[in-house]
C-alpha cells in the first residue's frame, strides 16, 4: 500500500483497538472490583474485523494495480505477502502453545483441543472444524484465502479485473447458499464474507482512477449505518438475519465498506491534521491483533495477583490494559514484526 495514504492506516489502527475492546470487556468481568461489563454493548465493535477485510481489498486492489500477469507475478506476491502474514503470526502462536504446555490452567486463552494435528493446521491457517489455537486466526485463514483468490487471478493473466473477482465471489456465495457441506474449507470458501474483500478492492480501484471524490456522504451514510446496529433497526434485524449466512455481512460488513471509503477518501484531510501517534498504532495494527490476548490474560492476572481490585476502579482498570496492550504491540512491531519482515523479504529476494 502506499504510504502516503495515512488514513487507512489510522483506520487499521481504530479497528484494531474495536477488537481489544470486546476481550478487554471479559477480563474487567473476570478480574475487576464489579466482576461486570464494564462497557454495557460491545456488539458494534465486532465490525473492526469487517473493517480489516475490507482494507484488505484496497489494499490488494493497490498493490496489484501495475503487476504483470503470469506464473511468476503469481507466485511473487503469494510469497510477499505469506511474509507479512506467517513469521510474526508463529511466534505468538508458538507463546500460545508452549504456555498451554507449561503452566497448568495457562493464562493465554486458546481454543483448546491442543494436539499435534492442530497445531500444524493453527499453523499454516488451514481451515477445520475448530478454530485455530491462536483463536483470532479465524480470521487470517479467510486473508490467506483471499490472498489465493488474488494469485489465481494473476496467474492466468487476468490483471486482477474487478469483474472476474465479482463474477467468481458470488459464484462462491452462492454455491455455499445453495449445496451446504459439513467441511470446514467448503464453508470459509463460500461465506458471504469473501464479499467484503471483492468490496474493498472494487473501493481500492475507485481510489486509483478518482482519489478526489468527497469522503462526506461515505461517512454520512457509514454513521447512519453503524447507528441502525446499535439501536437494533439495521437491515439484519428487519429482515430477521440474526444468525444467517448474510448476517454478519449485513450488520459489520456494509458499515465497514463506507467507514473504509470514507477514510480512504479523506486522507488528504489525514495527511494534514492527523497526529503521528494514531499512523504509528496503525502501522503495530497487526501486532496489537495478534499480541492482545495474550497481553489481556496476563495484566489481569497480574490485577488479580496483587489485588488491584479493591484500591483501583474498573475504569483505570480498562485504561491500563489498553495502553499495556498498545505499548507492547509498538515493542513488538519494531523488534519483532518489521525485523522478520525484511529478514523474510531479503531470503525471498535471494531465492528468487
Amino acid at each position: 500500500m502506499k504510504k502516503e495514504i495515512i488514513s487507512i492506516q489510522v483506520l487499521r489502527g481504530f479497528a484494531a483497538i474495536a477488537i481489544v475492546f470486546i476481550h478487554m470487556n471479559g477480563i474487567i468481568r473476570q478480574y475487576g472490583s464489579s466482576h461486570k461489563y464494564l462497557f454495557a454493548s460491545t456488539e458494534i465493535a465486532n465490525a473492526g474485523v469487517d473493517v480489516f477485510f475490507v482494507i484488505s481489498g484496497v489494499i490488494m486492489a493497490i498493490i496489484t494495480a501495475r503487476m504483470k500477469g503470469g506464473d511468476t507475478g503469481a507466485l511473487s506476491f503469494l510469497l510477499r505477502r505469506a511474509t507479512r502474514i506467517y513469521p510474526i503470526y508463529w511466534i505468538y502462536l508458538g507463546l500460545f502453545v508452549i504456555g498451554n504446555l507449561l503452566i497448568q490452567g495457562s493464562i493465554m486463552e486458546t481454543s483448546g483441543h491442543l494436539t499435534p494435528m492442530s497445531v500444524l493446521l493453527s499453523a499454516f491457517l488451514i481451515p477445520n472444524q475448530d478454530l485455530p489455537i491462536l483463536i483470532i486466526g479465524w480470521t487470517l485463514e479467510f486473508e490467506i484465502y483471499f490472498y489465493l483468490l488474488i494469485t489465481l487471478l494473476i496467474a492466468v493473466k487476468r490483471h486482477i479485473e474487478i469483474k472476474y473477482l465479482y463474477a467468481g465471489s458470488i459464484f462462491l456465495v452462492l454455491a455455499g447458499t445453495f449445496f451446504q457441506a459439513d467441511l470446514a474449507i467448503w464453508s470459509l470458501a463460500t461465506d458471504p464474507l469473501l464479499i467484503e474483500f471483492s468490496m474493498g478492492f472494487f473501493i481500492g480501484s475507485l481510489y486509483l482512477k478518482r482519489p478526489d471524490l468527497n469522503p462526506t456522504p461515505f461517512l454520512v451514510i457509514a454513521a447512519a449505518l453503524v447507528l441502525l446496529e446499535i439501536f437494533g433497526l439495521s437491515a439484519a434485524e428487519v429482515f430477521d438475519m440474526y444468525g444467517t449466512r448474510f448476517g454478519r455481512l449485513t450488520r459489520f460488513g456494509l458499515p465497514a465498506v463506507f467507514i473504509v471509503t470514507g477514510f480512504l477518501f479523506a486522507n488528504p484531510f489525514f495527511r494534514k491534521y492527523s497526529p503521528p501517534i494514531l499512523e504509528s498504532i496503525g502501522n503495530a495494527s497487526y501486532s496489537l491483533y495478534l499480541s492482545h490476548l495474550l497481553i489481556l490474560s496476563i495484566i489481569g492476572k497480574l490485577w488479580a495477583i496483587l489485588g488491584l481490585a479493591r484500591y483501583l476502579p474498573d475504569l483505570m482498570f480498562a485504561v491500563i490494559l489498553l495502553a499495556g496492550c498498545l505499548l507492547w504491540a509498538s515493542i513488538s512491531y519494531q523488534y519483532m514484526e518489521l525485523p522478520m519482515i525484511r529478514l523474510s523479504r531479503r531470503l525471498l529476494h535471494r531465492w528468487q
